[in-house]
């Protein structure tokens, strides 16, 4: 299988696995500052980790994830402290190899250039120096969260789940029954992983998770792979084990923590 992704400018089709070694070199750009920006430079970070996670667990590839941070940025902060009002690492974000503050950071963080930009579309330069090469890195544009939601109290992967609902350019309203749905789903998820880790281990179910990775290969489509979870849990004919077994793969590129509540008592969960 190879992961496909469609460039946010030009539309043109792109391989990571034509690169040299396996590696693919990711920049994180168009952050920006400010209170109401939080939630959108957030599905930055989510866009490009699931990538990573795609690249790195699901093709055995090699990532290196650089992030520009924003001009008005006085000093390094591996936190982003002037993006975020979080760490990354809340959301079930990897670390990246370093923060950086140049136009370009692929020639100081990456070595040999940068393969794709991912960026907010509103931060977008309206031109690239970039457009028009069939050389030059992909730019994956990611839709604005339009409704800026106090997180406070809300289960950060809950948020992480809401967002990887929509697909990449779509904007995005984070209402509050939005994350109420978010967060119930992930608790009747992790309820249910954990009660099927009682049960008999199986092999996982090949249908589901060849047409999950068949969705994340063409441009990360996460929605699809929710989507096809839930007709998972709701099929008769599926062992538990074998839910089981498909639900922790897959959580390997949603990082929603689903074996969270495996071994722990009833009334824990």
């Amino acid at each position: 299988m190879t992961l496909i992704l469609t460039d946010s400018g030009s539309e043109r089709r792109f391989t990571p696995q034509r690169l040299t070694g396996g590696w693919l070199r990711v920049s994180v750009r168009g952050l920006a500052s400010g209170p109401h920006c939080g939630h959108s430079n957030l599905r930055v970070l989510l866009v490009a980790d699931v990538l990573h996670r795609v690249v790195k667990d699901l093709h055995a590839g090699h990532v290196q994830l650089a992030v520009v941070r924003p001009s008005t940025a006085t000093e390094t902060d591996d936190r982003l402290r002037l993006a975020l009002a979080f760490t990354p690492e809340m959301f079930g974000i990897r670390p990246s190899l370093g923060v950086g503050d140049c136009l370009d950071p692929a020639a100081v963080l990456l070595g040999q250039g940068c393969d794709v930009i991912v960026e907010r579309s509103a931060g977008a330069r309206v031109s690239s120096p970039h457009i028009g090469e069939s050389n030059g890195p992909l730019t994956l544009r990611v839709g604005e969260v339009t409704e800026p939601v106090p997180a406070q109290g809300r289960e950060p992967l809950a948020i992480r789940l809401a967002l990887l609902r929509h697909l990449r350019g779509e904007p995005v309203s984070l209402e509050p029954a939005t994350l109420d749905q978010a967060e119930q789903t992930l608790r009747e998820w992790r309820c249910s992983v954990a009660a099927w880790a009682e049960h008999p281990s199986a092999p996982m179910h090949r249908a589901t998770v060849e047409s999950a990775r068949a969705a994340l290969d063409d441009n990360l489509d996460v929605r699809t792979v929710l989507g096809l979870l839930h007709q998972l849990i709701e099929n008769p004919a599926v062992p538990p084990g074998a839910k089981f077994e498909t639900f922790v793969f897959l959580d390997q590129v949603l990082a929603l923590d689903l074996a969270r509540d495996v071994g722990q008592p009833l009334f824990v969960r």
